[in-house]
């Protein structure tokens, strides 16, 4: 079944990621104490920099992940964890912080999953100019994390300043993750407004468009729809990579290969 990446643009979007977090931070993890509403919800989801993303699988959420642009009226979640900003390899600007990234028990331990939601991920970090990726992760997630473009910053986990916690200070800088967007940002109809809706398809399975356009085997649209197009250099990735497409508008099917 495919696996749908899309932002949180309602109040009902923010409310089960809220609950999503709860489960997995205050319940499982105890990082956090429970709270009568059942939601971890901070003022960083409310502000303008910040954008949450779902995973999800049949309309189920199973991993979510924060990205919040640095803006001197806002600052980061992650400034309260580790001196980021203090160290000279970080640099002063284009920083993004990934904060509450979270998979419930289904998706967790499934690199592919934690790949299509990074992955749309950097897409938006690079539409906003951004240079490097900070977070202050889970050692549970420190080798995870690294196969997707994060570097540690310490040699061992350290406690949190904000909480009592270990946490692995990680930075990902632009040089670092961008092979991991380079087939999204070509696959992206450039002539359309941002999106950040995309559905990834596994081996055996295609994508059905609301135009009606269906990929081929290798997840490259046939040329001449004018939805999708694969620039040549990404197109060994492609082979590798799993099936995506931007929905625009929001809407798709995912049938087996072969299906009508």
């Amino acid at each position: 079944m495919c696996l749908e990446i899309r932002p949180a643009l309602t109040a009902s979007d923010l409310d089960r990621i809220g609950a999503l977090r709860h489960r997995v931070f205050a319940e499982e993890g105890q990082y956090y104490p429970t709270r009568p509403d059942g939601r971890v919800l901070d003022a960083f989801d409310r502000v303008p920099t910040s954008l949450n993303l779902g995973a999800y699988r049949d309309n189920r959420l199973i991993a979510s992940v924060r990205l919040t642009r640095d803006d001197p009226a806002f600052g980061l979640p992650t400034d309260p964890h580790y001196g980021f900003r203090s160290r000279p390899d970080i640099g002063a600007f284009g920083l993004v912080a990934s904060s509450h990234l979270c998979c419930d028990r289904q998706a967790r331990g499934r690199i592919g999953v934690l790949h299509a939601l990074m992955r749309v991920a950097y897409l938006w970090v690079m539409d906003h100019q951004g240079q490097t990726v900070i977070a202050a992760f889970n050692p549970t997630v420190q080798r995870m994390m690294t196969r997707l473009g994060f570097e540690a910053l310490e040699r061992r986990p350290c406690l949190s300043c904000a909480m009592d916690a270990e946490i692995v200070p990680m930075a990902a800088p632009i040089t670092g993750f961008s092979d991991h967007i380079v087939s999204l940002y070509w696959a992206r109809d450039r002539r359309q407004t941002e999106s950040y809706h995309w559905l990834f398809a596994a081996p055996g399975e295609r994508l059905q468009t609301p135009e009606g356009t269906v990929p081929d085997t290798h997840g490259r649209m046939p040329s001449g729809t004018g939805q999708t197009s694969v620039d040549p250099r990404a197109a060994q990735r492609w082979l590798t990579d799993p099936v995506a497409v931007r929905v625009h508008p929001v809407a798709a099917q995912c049938a087996a290969s072969g299906a009508a």
